[in-house]
């Protein structure tokens, strides 16, 4: 994995201006290399250290494991409480022709696995209006500040 690289941007908090005309003026115009950093900028300070990495480096060098651990668990209908004729259960037998297939569900997890590795480095990403985690409720505190992965 090459290392996440942090972009600090200045974008004024202003209200947004709009033109006589009723045309907005755009912060970003055309310049998408500003603007997808920005929208994808952490807005919370990490968790953990990223730079001490004691626990990052040893879980990439098992990715294999948590890939192939995370695949068995999503496939694993055992004990859930969606009834089976559900389309969320039915998308997951295997015996059935509308369920999703292992290079769907691997590539899945491929994503929430870096996921999850950029929040352990930055944090949440996006408006803190849409991190879920700083809404946990009682006994999940520690999901908040990421304290629950060391």
């Amino acid at each position: 994995m090459s290392s996440p690289l942090l972009v600090f941007l200045y974008v004024s908090t202003d209200l947004y201006h709009f033109e006589d005309n009723g045309a907005p003026e755009l912060t970003f115009s055309e310049d998408q290399d500003s603007a997808h950093p920005y929208r994808r900028r952490a807005t919370n300070p990490p968790g953990l250290d990223s730079a001490a990495g004691d626990t990052i480096k040893p879980t990439y060098q098992h990715l294999e494991l948590w890939l192939s651990t995370m695949v068995q668990a999503i496939f694993n209908l055992n004990d859930t409480l969606d009834s089976p004729t559900t389309p969320s259960y039915r998308m997951f037998r295997q015996d059935l022709k509308t369920a999703m297939t292992s290079y769907e569900v691997e590539a899945t997890c491929h994503v929430l696995f870096d996921t999850v590795i950029d929040r352990c480095y930055f944090r949440f990403r996006g408006a803190a209006k849409d991190n879920l985690a700083l809404k946990t409720g009682e006994g999940y505190m520690d999901d908040r500040d990421g304290k629950c992965l060391k």
